[in-house]
């Protein structure tokens, strides 16, 4: 990142604010370009579109499979039980409590 800036034009005029950075894709061949605005009103574009939105990223992402009608939030709410079953069977008593101790006592006599 190069910096951030401010623009003030006067009274008249609101601030306009600008993230400079460098360009990361510089010499490199992408395959899809997406315009996110983080909402998925109106934000679909034809395939044959050079720049996809937000619902093209969501499609691609989080495909649904025939005949299991998975949506976005679906699939996240499935990934989330799967991995908080996987936490709390993790946290669950281990069975080291039914081991047979391994300490014995010995008494020596002189």
């Amino acid at each position: 990142m190069f910096g951030i800036y401010r623009i003030s034009l006067g009274k008249e005029y609101r601030n306009v604010d600008f993230l400079v950075m460098e360009n990361l894709f510089y010499g490199r061949q992408l395959k899809q370009i997406f315009d996110l605005k983080g909402s998925t009103r109106n934000r679909r574009a034809d395939e044959s579109n050079p720049v996809l939105l937000d619902e093209n990223l969501l499609e691609g992402a989080f495909p649904s499979r025939p005949g299991h009608g998975m949506t976005p939030v679906d699939s996240a709410t499935s990934l989330q039980c799967r991995l908080r079953a996987r936490s709390t069977s993790a946290k669950s008593p281990s069975s080291s409590s039914s081991r047979p101790s391994s300490t014995t006592a010995s008494s020596s006599r002189t």
